[in-house]
């Protein structure tokens, strides 16, 4: 996709699978985009 709110909804759900006991310092999100073959 190309949608920021999509990335954004998408990482704030992964985010949320995990136990958030401790304060996040700095957080990553890595997008890839591959062209299609034509």
């Amino acid at each position: 996709t190309t949608d920021p709110a999509t990335v954004t909804r998408t990482a704030l759900a992964i985010l949320d699978r995990f136990d958030l006991t401790r304060p996040i310092r700095l957080l990553g999100v890595g997008v890839d985009y591959t062209m299609p073959e034509q």
